[in-house]
């Protein structure tokens, strides 16, 4: 789905990129999960650490709600083997200091080769990365990723904002055939009651008949209901384009629309009324179901 007027973002996302240069590889995971408020978890290896203001600063500007936890994970270029080597000169010049004593100690030895002095651990060692270097690859990486996360958030979004859409188009179908119902539905009460009292074959006040049908009636009067229910509809169609955190809004609609179906039902006196509750409190419950994912 890729229509623009669904702006909500889902909590529930995943993105992950590497790289890799002289100093070794970089990783970062970034997921979110469904939460109430914003949780922000880094997970840093210690030389990172002076990372974390700026990657917690980045994540509440880009987002409100969810539970995000960052994993970057660093691969020394030395641990692997592939690094550069460095000379050790203090080393190096402490060692060829030191040839002309040892061979005057031994004068038979052969004279120490270029290769022979190589062997001398510590003498070569692999360079020290320079960390502000790589604190500036991580930081684009996080970038990166921070960008993916949010397209993810977005994708998935749009297609929950296609399923709520699609039921609260059922839902609506089903408010105005309530609607075009109510009238026979009350006029079916109406003659239901005139022949039980036909059948219990006895005189009764005309007036007081029709006081008990109004009485009946009235139970059966769900004008409000629907109307409120509609209304529901209509705002949460509204959330649904618009930017921004809108998934408390559309949770509290939910209830709302929850409460009117509830409503509907206990004042059903009509089996097709009962019926289209019980669809509308189903539909109600998957719009639910998945608004506890929305932003």
């Amino acid at each position: 789905m890729n229509d623009p007027h669904y702006r909500i973002h889902s909590m529930t996302a995943f993105a992950r990129e590497e790289t890799t240069a002289a100093w070794g590889g970089l990783s970062v995971e970034m997921r979110s999960l469904n939460q109430r408020y914003l949780e922000i978890h880094p997970r840093l290896p210690e030389d990172f650490r002076s990372l974390e203001p700026a990657i917690r600063k980045q994540l509440q500007q880009a987002m409100s709600r969810g539970k995000v936890e960052v994993f970057l994970r660093f691969h020394p270029a030395h641990e692997s083997g592939d690094a550069p080597l460095v000379l050790n000169e203090t080393l190096a010049r402490s060692l060829v200091d030191s040839l002309p004593a040892l061979q005057a100690m031994a004068p038979g030895l052969q004279p120490a080769s270029v290769g022979d002095l190589l062997r001398v651990p510590g003498l070569l060692r692999p360079e020290a990365p320079a960390m502000a270097d790589i604190h500036r690859a991580a930081q684009e990486l996080l970038d990166r990723v921070l960008q993916g996360l949010l397209q993810a958030r977005a994708q998935e979004g749009r297609q929950i904002a296609e399923m709520i859409a699609g039921r609260l188009t059922q839902m609506q179908a089903i408010c105005r055939e309530l609607v075009q119902w109510l009238p026979e539905v009350r006029r079916q009460l109406k003659v239901r009651m005139e022949q039980r009292l036909a059948e219990m074959q006895v005189e009764l006040d005309p007036g007081r008949v029709e006081q008990e049908f109004v009485l009946q009636a009235m139970k059966l009067d769900v004008d409000e209901e629907l109307d409120r229910l509609q209304m529901h509809i209509q705002a949460m169609q509204a959330l649904l384009g618009q930017r921004g955190p809108v998934g408390r809004k559309m949770d509290f609609l939910a209830q709302e629309m929850n409460r009117e179906a509830n409503t509907l039902g206990s004042k059903s006196v009509d089996a097709r009324l009962s019926n289209a509750a019980v669809e509308l409190k189903v539909l109600i419950e998957q719009i639910r179901e998945q608004v506890q994912n929305i932003e």
